[in-house]
């Protein structure tokens, strides 16, 4: 055998050998997040849905929602998935932020984790020991956070100079916005200007901070939130990873009874 053989065979078996090692250690760092056994038994649940159903697919999702929801797309591949705001963007999926207010309207199902406390929640069509899909039916009230929300930080989200919330169930309610601060680095008038079908209102909201409750007549309801604030993102410096350029902290609730 010549050298450049024995020199391009043993190069070949590099090459196999580095692809399998981190075949392996992607899917031992799926293993040890729970992903791969928790999520591929949504193939279980799938049959479940009905021609027409459409599943939200949440941002509560565990400690790794991002991974998990790209896992989801691959898993639930026959199923009509909407995505929550902070996971429309990055990785090998496109065009999930595309025409939302359409799509999310036609949502009938959620998938999210299962309470903390365990179990399950009530009306719950299905759920193994991390996630559960639940019927929207089945919800006393539900919102979605839709493009211009980060991921939740300890309940809280940062928005950009807009962003939309979707309340997809809820009755007799209003949409609570409690804002709890501003980005010190962003500029501008600290009002916002909230717009939900015939309702706007416009609030100052002296260092970011303030409640605003919206009535909500009917769902879902589209409630799209403007800031006076801007940030401006530096040259060759984006203002965070998720490109997100965040000036207001804020958590949204239902009311009932309002």
């Amino acid at each position: 055998m010549s050298i450049r053989r024995l020199i391009g065979l043993l190069a070949a078996a590099v090459v196999i050998f580095v692809g399998a090692q981190r075949a392996v250690e992607y899917d031992r760092g799926a293993r040890l997040k729970n992903l791969s056994v928790d999520l591929l038994d949504l193939r279980q649940m799938a049959g479940s849905l009905g021609k027409g159903d459409v599943l939200y697919v949440d941002g509560d999702l565990g400690a790794a929602p991002f991974l998990a929801s790209r896992w989801i797309a691959a898993v639930l591949r026959d199923i009509p998935l909407v995505y929550a705001g902070e996971l429309q963007d990055g990785g090998y999926l496109s065009g999930l932020a595309s025409d939302f207010e359409r799509r999310v309207a036609r949502v009938t199902h959620v998938l999210r984790c299962v309470p903390a406390q365990g179990g399950h929640s009530d009306g719950a069509l299905w759920w193994n020991g991390r996630y559960e899909v639940v019927p929207l039916a089945a919800m006393s009230g539900f919102l979605s956070y839709g493009p211009g929300f980060s991921a939740a930080e300890n309940g809280l989200r940062w928005m950009g100079e807009t962003a939309v919330i979707v309340v997809l169930k809820a009755s007799n309610a209003a949409l609570d916005l409690s804002f709890v601060g501003r980005n010190g680095a962003a500029t501008g008038d600290e009002r916002v200007a909230i717009e939900s079908g015939d309702n706007t209102i416009d609030q100052s909201l002296p260092g970011g901070q303030g409640i605003v409750r919206v009535p909500v007549k009917e769902t879902p309801a589209f409630v799209q939130i403007r800031s006076g604030l801007r940030l401006t993102e530096l040259p060759g410096r984006p203002v965070r990873s998720d490109g997100l350029a965040p000036v207001l902290r804020l958590q949204a609730s239902i009311l009932s009874g309002h």
